[in-house]
This record gives structure tokens, sequence and C-alpha cells, in this order.
């Protein structure tokens, strides 16, 4: 058995979760508690941030498990310690009830025991007037096929989910939806999959309605969606009722809801013969007569597939042929006849995408690169073609791009510096300036290349630094800060600090080279920058204030040797402003 102390908790869920989980236990947000003796199970809930949550712990074997229905994704959760802690602080009281209910149901059961069918059957009669959830269960174990069983059960749904419609918890409407489930798991697959459908069919009806995903109930509608998939591998006598569920699962594919991916990957799944393909072409195509460009696009790419799987190649053929426009277009359209066999067709419909289509033809290049293979100036071509087409790419995008990579590694094998030159002077025309792109080039060139292309680079930066910034711009431009890094690496310090000494914004920045060089001109900034955090009098400014001052005191005391002006600072400020009661508060806290 896992033994429960504070640092076994803290190592299972790490420092961060730990005290996440510890601030929600000491805040007595963990609520329900049950702890079950023989599986050594603890059952609770806590109040969270998008409804309640419900946590289970089992401490049977030798390390803590559990789950945790909230939308994060790590594990443990801050929940699941909170509930940790909170039955360790009372872990002798829950164990003590433990037993009682141990003892308890004995009891029970020896009284049950002692009475006659009659009196068993009153009792059962009057708990399942009692309690609905009862009810369920025996009208499941004893009239599944009663249809008024499965009205009853599309009744508890449908108040389970308009809970969620009122503004009700997502987390407890999703744990009624899987009780009536598992009350069902039981009944005979027919009924378990009438259920089940019944199930996915009013839960995907909320998450399109209501727009809702990342909850407790998608979660469980999507491991319905595998459930179902189950059930008709495990019992091949249902499968009559495939074309059914395809055919409400097609409906809410085409809703717009989260697991549309899921939806779809089950209907691939289920789908096993023509009259399933069919279907769902016709549902498809109903999609696609309603859709336009991208849509429209992904909507054929998918009825190409089902027509491929009835052996349809002319309409799979129509289909990739119609309406070409994104490069995903063209490359699917060569893909099919790469997969006929005919290569010379499908170096035709890549050429002819590298021309006309739009977006995205990372695919179109790549096959390009592969039929240009050692033809450098085609090569050239097809990347200069890429750069007119791709607005300022980052040095990150470029150099992953497989036609500069092809370029830059055959002349870098072949130690043409000058074509390597050229290279980086052509990133440098139509790239977005960074400091990647230096420290690339300062790696690749030769002193004297690298030199040239500095040069170069400096112009530039220099000439875009003088430019007039936007009036909404704060701060340094792109240009200043790229040249002040640049500065920076070379020590060029006196440049550097020409260039952003003057800005509050320039020697924040640069803080760590220029602060030693320039002691006095920051001295002056951070206390005027004090000033006018305290003049915007709110204990939020305070606290910025207080945030420089913890930096000037060092400044002034050791860097500047002024202990006695940093004392007779601090004085003045306060006899400046001595009505100011946050101010003096926040002083104080700081130790000042």
């Amino acid at each position: 058995m896992f033994k429960l102390s504070e640092a076994s908790i803290r190592s299972w869920a790490g420092d961060t979760i730990f005290e996440r989980g510890q601030d929600y236990q000491r805040q007595g947000l963990v609520r329900d508690l049950h702890f079950d003796s023989p599986t050594q199970r603890i059952d609770a809930a806590i109040d969270g941030n998008y409804g309640d949550y419900h946590i289970s712990l089992v401490l049977k074997t030798n390390k803590l498990t559990g789950d945790c229905d909230c939308p994060y994704d790590g594990w443990p959760c801050k929940h699941m310690v909170a509930v940790a802690l909170a039955f360790l602080a009372n872990q002798g009281l829950y164990t003590k009830a433990a037993a009682q209910a141990t003892q308890t149901e004995a009891r029970l059961k020896a009284q049950l025991q002692a009475l006659s069918a009659e009196q068993l059957l009153a009792l059962v009669l009057e708990a399942q007037t009692k309690y609905p959830e009862f009810q369920r269960e025996l009208l499941l174990r004893f009239e599944s096929t009663n249809p008024n069983t499965l009205k009853s059960i599309k009744k508890d749904l449908h108040k389970a989910l308009a809970k969620i419609e009122r503004g009700g918890s997502i987390s407890q409407a999703s744990r009624q939806v899987q009780q009536i489930w598992q009350s069902a798991s039981s009944s005979p697959p027919a009924i378990q999959l009438q259920v089940l459908m019944t199930i996915l069919d009013q839960g995907l009806e909320v998450l399109a309605e209501l727009g809702i995903y990342d909850t407790a109930l998608d979660d469980f509608i999507a491991d319905g969606l595998q459930l179902l998939e189950r059930l008709f591998v495990q019992h091949p006598a249902l499968a009559e009722q495939k074309e059914t569920a395809l055919a409400l699962l097609m409906y809410h594919y085409s809703r717009d809801n989260s697991l549309e991916d899921n939806i779809y990957h089950t209907v691939e799944t289920l789908a096993d013969k023509p009259a399933h393909y069919e279907l769902v072409l016709q549902r498809l195509q109903a999609q696609a007569d309603q859709a336009e460009g991208f849509m429209a696009s992904y909507l054929r790419e998918k009825m190409a597939h089902w027509y491929a799987r009835l052996g349809n190649n002319d309409a799979e053929l129509a289909l990739l042929s119609e309406d070409l426009q994104d490069g995903g277009d063209y490359w699917r359209l060569a893909r099919y006849w790469l997969t006929k066999k005919q290569p010379d067709k499908a170096w035709q419909v890549v050429k002819q995408g590298l021309k006309a289509a739009q977006g995205n033809k990372d695919e179109l290049y790549s096959y390009a690169l592969k039929q240009h293979k050692g033809d450098l100036p085609a090569l050239h071509k097809l990347f200069d073609q890429w750069l007119s087409e791709t607005a300022q790419p980052a040095s990150l995008l470029i150099e992953m791009s497989p036609l500069y990579q092809a370029l830059s590694t055959h002349y870098s094998r072949h130690k043409d510096q000058k074509a390597l030159e050229a290279l980086f002077l052509k990133r440098l025309k139509h790239q977005h300036l960074d400091l990647a792109l230096y420290h690339s080039a300062q790696k690749k060139l030769e002193p004297a290349a690298f030199k040239r292309f500095e040069s170069k680079l400096l112009s530039r930066l220099k000439k875009l630094a003088t430019q007039p910034k936007p009036c909404w711009q704060d701060g340094l431009s792109h240009a200043e800060e790229l040249l002040g890094e640049i500065w920076a690496l070379q020590g060029e310090t006196a440049k550097l600090w020409q260039l952003v000494g003057e800005t509050d914004a320039g020697r924040t920045r640069f803080e760590q080279t220029l602060l030693p060089l320039y002691p006095e001109a920051y001295l002056k900034g951070w206390q005027q920058m004090v000033t006018q955090y305290i003049e915007l009098r709110n204990r939020s400014a305070y606290q910025e204030a207080v945030k420089l001052l913890k930096k000037l005191q060092p400044l002034m005391c050791k860097q500047l040797k002024a202990p006695a002006g940093w004392a007779d600072y601090l004085t003045q400020l306060r006899q400046q402003y001595p009505t100011l009661r946050a101010l003096h508060d926040e002083l104080d806290k700081a130790g000042f």
C-alpha cells in the first residue's frame, strides 16, 4: 500500500503542482470525500474553475494512482493533490468511517437475509419508487427489450444534458451520463448499442449547440465512439445496425463540434461494404454542395477516398482534378498518379501547381527538389520563387526549407564561399532580419566573406533604425534592438549607448551590458521612474516603484559607493509623500 505523507505526495506531484493542490486543500475546496477500505480508494469532489471535478485515488499498490475529470492535460493535477492532502489531514477519521461502513454493510446483509421473499419484494418496489437510478437499474436488467425502457433512458439523458444548457455543471452532467451508461453496460449487446447511440446522439448535439470543448463531456463522448467500435467488433450479430450508426455519425460529422476527427475515424472503422461507402459519400456530397474554398477542397479529398474504396477510379480522379487552387489540391492529384505508377503525369501536375497554386506548396517544392537534385540553377530558381511567395520568412523557416538546405549543404561541402556569400545576401534581401541570420553567416562564412556580409547587414539595420516609428509603437524598433544586440556582441558599447541610452526601454533591454559602464545615467533614469510610478497613486504602481528601489540600492551602495546618499534618498522619498499609507506599507514590507 502506498504510504501517504506530505513528502511522498510532493515527490509524486512535483513542487509546483503540490503547492497549487495544497492551496486548494487549505481553502477547504475538497468536499464529499469518501474512503473505501477494501479497495483503498478515495473519492471526492472539488469546486473547480469550470464546474465540479470528480477525483479518484487508489492507494492499494506501492504507488499512488488515480484520475480527475478536469481539463488539465498533465498528470497528476492539483485537484488530485488536494484530495490526497485532505485525506492525509484526517486519515484516522476516514479510516474509522470506512470500517464503520463495512460493519454497517455486514449488519444490513444479515438483516436482509432474514427477510421473506415478500418483504424483500416490497422493499425493492419501495426503493425503485423513491430512487430513479435504482429504477433504471431494474428496468435495464429485467425490461431491457421494452420500448418504454429506452424512452425512460432518453428522458434521463435529456434531463442530465439540459442542465448544461441552463448553465449547470458540465462535469456533474457528464457523471450522470456516465452513470446511465454504466447501468446499461451489463445489458444485452443490442440494448447497449441503443443506449450508447442515444448517448452519442444527444451528447454530440449539446457539443454542437453550445460550442463547448475540452470538457469532461467531450472526453466521455470520445470514449463512447471507441466503445461503439468495440461493440461492433465484439458482437458481429449487431452488423445490421452499422448503417443506422453510420447515418447518425455522418449527421453529426456535418455539425460544428469539437469531435469531428473522432467521428470520422469511427466512420472509417465501421464502414466495411459498398452500401456503407455510398451512404458516407451521399452525406459528404451534401456537405460539399454547401461548402466553398478550403472546406470544399477538403471534402472533395474525403469523397475521393471513398470512391477509391468503392473501386471507382474515374470518380476519384474527377474529384481530385476538380477546381485545383491550393498547393494541397495539386499535391493530392500528383500523389494519385504516383500511386498509379505514372510519375510523368505526377511531375506535370507538380509543375503546374508550382506555377498556379495558392497557399502552401511545401509538398510540391519537396517533390520538385527530388526531380532537380544536383541541378543548381533549377534549385536556385525554385528557392527564389519560394522566397518571393513567403512573406519575410524568419531564419528558422528558411533553414528548415529543403531547398535552402540542399543549396547550403552543396556549397559548404564544396567549400564554395562565393556561392555561400551570395546565398546569405539573398537571405538578407528577402528574410525577416534576426540574430539567427547573423550567427548563421558567422558560422558558415570565412572571416573575409563574413565581414562583407556583416557590413551590409549593419548598413541596412542603421538605415531601418532611423526610419520614423508608428505612433502606436513604444520602445525600441526591431531594427534598433537587433542592431543593439550585434553591437553588444561586438563589444561596441559606445555605439550601443548612443543608440539606446536615451530611452528607458533601451537601457532596460541592454541593462546587463550598459549598467556597469553608465551607472550615473541608470541612477538618474531609475529615480525618475520611481517618482513617475508613485505619482500614479495606486498600490500596484507603488509595488513597481519598490522593484526599482531594490535595483537602486546596490547601484548606490556598492557600485557608486554612496550608502549615505541611498539613506538620504529613502528619507527624502518618505518625507515627500507622508500621507501615502499604501506606499509606506510597501516600503516597510520591502525593508526600506
